[in-house]
C-alpha cells in the first residue's frame, strides 16, 4: 500500500513549499487561497517498491488510473482536529523525474481545484468550526477515451465528437501538436498566420 509524507518534513518538500508559495503569491485566482487563509496540507505520495527500489503499483490512482495529483476537501471533523482545510497530494515518484515548468504546472492544475466559498461582499463563508468553506472546482474537460473506438467509428465515435468540441471551444491549449514547429499556428488542419 502506497505510503505518504508531509512536504514539510521531506527533503524534496522545500521546492514543492516554495513553488506552491510562488503561485499562491502570483496567480489572482490562488490568492483567495492565501486572503482567506485557507490551510493546505501538502503531502508526497510513494509507490510501493519490489527489493530492487523499482514502483510495483501507482503511489496515486483516480479511478482505477494512475494520478500524478490529487485534490480534497478535508472533512470537518479532521478539520477540527488541526488539519489543514484542502489536501494536496503529490506523486513523489513523478515529481522528482520532471523539470521545474512541469511541477510548477502540476502543483497549479492541483490548486485550481481550491474554491473558496464567498459571500456577496467576498469574505468568505466559514464552517461549524469557523474555518473557510471549501468546494473543490472540477476540471473544465474530462475525457474517457477508447483509442480503437475512434478508429473504427471514426466522426461518429463519441471521442471524435468530443475531440472536435474541445478544438472548438478551447483550440489549441489542450492540442499542442497544433502549433507547428515555426511557430505558426495550425487551425483545425489548417495552418493559420500567427498574430
Amino acid at each position: 500500500m502506497p505510503t505518504y509524507e508531509k512536504c514539510s518534513t521531506h527533503e524534496d518538500g522545500e521546492g514543492l513549499l516554495k513553488i506552491a508559495r510562488t503561485l499562491l503569491n502570483a496567480v489572482p485566482e490562488h490568492q483567495l487561497i492565501e486572503r482567506h487563509k485557507v490551510k493546505v496540507d501538502y503531502l508526497f505520495a510513494f509507490a510501493d517498491t519490489d527489493e530492487d527500489g523499482q514502483p510495483i503499483n501507482n503511489a496515486l490512482n483516480k479511478n482505477g488510473i494512475r494520478a500524478l495529483g490529487l485534490c480534497r476537501k478535508i472533512g470537518l471533523k479532521d478539520r477540527a482536529k488541526g488539519m489543514g482545510d484542502v489536501e494536496i497530494l503529490i506523486d513523489h515518484d513523478h515529481w522528482k523525474t520532471i523539470p521545474e515548468a512541469e511541477q510548477r504546472a502540476l502543483l497549479d492544475h492541483e490548486m485550481t481545484h481550491i474554491q473558496v466559498c464567498v459571500n456577496q461582499r467576498d469574505e468568505p463563508k466559514l464552517d461549524a468550526i469557523g474555518r473557510p468553506k471549501i468546494k473543490i472546482r472540477k476540471h473544465d474537460v474530462e475525457v474517457g477515451w477508447f483509442a480503437s473506438v475512434a478508429q473504427r467509428h471514426g466522426a461518429a465515435s463519441i471521442e471524435q465528437i468530443q475531440a472536435k468540441q474541445i478544438l472548438d471551444k478551447a483550440g489549441q491549449y489542450f492540442w499542442p501538436e497544433l502549433v507547428a514547429p515555426n511557430g505558426t499556428q495550425v487551425s483545425r488542419g489548417k495552418i493559420a498566420d500567427k498574430k
